[in-house]
């Protein structure tokens, strides 16, 4: 289901999405800002998880080291 978002773009960022939108890269406005979210929320979750990982990793080197220092 889609739901209707108003925002407010800075213009020179309007007028690239336009030419995306003239050259055929995204069907219209929506298609574009669209895309643009998807890929944020990838990116932000993908970062996410490798900080997790980070972090799980740093916290199984913590036990290793506390096992090793008994």
């Amino acid at each position: 289901m889609k739901t209707k978002l108003s925002i407010t773009v800075d213009e020179e960022n309007v007028r690239q999405i336009d030419k995306f939108v003239e050259d055929g890269t995204f069907r219209n406005k929506s298609h574009a800002i669209e895309f643009a979210i998807v890929e944020l929320l990838k990116a932000v979750m993908e970062e996410e998880n490798v900080n997790k990982e980070q972090t799980n990793d740093f916290k199984q080197q913590i036990k290793i080291k506390t096992r090793e220092r008994r």
